[in-house]
């Protein structure tokens, strides 16, 4: 089946419009008759991609739901910004798991996570980035966070990070480019089954593990620091907002404290799904 991507980036977005700019150089991209937020929509036939540029800020992007054009997969390129400032590449997807929402979406909502490409740009990344990037950069998933939510088309954020001078390098953009026109390019095909996960910090290493030396799709991670607003409502959203059904449970034995186990192993043993320990 050939699918219908795009690809999003925000005007307030550096990284985005870095990687947006090499991913203009890697395809005949031609403008369409149809434009979004006042800005032309580009299509490269070759990829069946359309390239969307939005003046929001990439996590206030909910209004992308009032696109009238059908898109199966969305692909969007955006910075990440931490306090280390290490040099670092990211594959997550997007929710808030509480009653806040200070960085978009809206509460205790999950967006649709499409595991399959994440898996496939992820893996390309962290195979090439010490082949092409002259620098350390480090290279991890990242659990379910902030907005867009609302979107009913999968997707999946990939990010440069973490500071100024990364968002602005060329190498990086480089290759956040490079890999999501090969990853789109090959096409769309499930070959493994898709988990969910629970437990651990923000940059989930356990996963970022787990995905690297095993035949699974990771869609969304709750962290530690959320568990504990796990309920059936979240669990049931971890499950249905996923563009492959999860038919496994990756629990995090090790990060997260007893009571929070034995809470996600009987919650997501009550709704099917096989618990795995990592």
């Amino acid at each position: 089946m050939r699918y219908t991507f795009g690809i999003i980036a925000s005007k307030q977005d550096p990284a985005g419009m870095n990687i947006r700019d090499k991913i203009l150089e890697l395809g005949n991209w031609n403008k369409t008759e149809i434009s979004f937020d006042n800005n032309t929509i580009l299509y490269e036939k070759n990829l069946n991609t359309y390239l969307i540029t939005i003046n929001a800020d990439i996590i206030y992007s909910d209004y992308l739901k009032d696109l009238e054009m059908q898109i199966d997969f969305m692909v969007f390129i955006s910075r990440h910004y931490s306090e280390s400032g290490k040099p670092s590449l990211h594959v997550h997807f997007t929710g808030n798991w509480a009653d806040e929402n200070p960085y978009g979406g809206s509460p205790r909502s999950l967006s649709i996570a499409e595991p399959v490409l994440a898996r496939e740009i992820f893996i390309k990344l962290n195979h090439l980035k010490d082949q092409i990037l002259e620098t350390k950069f480090e290279a991890s998933l990242e659990v379910t966070h902030h907005g867009p939510t609302d979107i009913n088309t999968p997707l999946v954020f990939v990010e440069l990070g973490s500071r100024h001078n990364q968002w602005i390098q060329e190498k990086p953009a480089e290759l956040i480019a490079k890999v999501i026109i090969e990853t789109l390019k090959q096409g769309r095909i499930e070959k493994y089954d898709t988990a969910i996960g629970a437990g651990g910090p923000h940059y989930a290493p356990s996963f970022t593990r787990y995905l690297l030396e095993n035949g699974i799709y990771i869609s969304h991670i709750i962290p530690k620091y959320y568990v504990n607003n796990l309920d059936e409502a979240l669990a049931h959203l971890m499950i249905s907002r996923s563009s492959t059904k999860p038919k496994i449970a990756l629990i995090d034995w090790k990060g997260l404290k007893g009571a929070q186990r034995r809470k996600t192993k009987d919650l997501f043993e009550s709704m099917g799904l096989e618990i795995v320990k990592i």
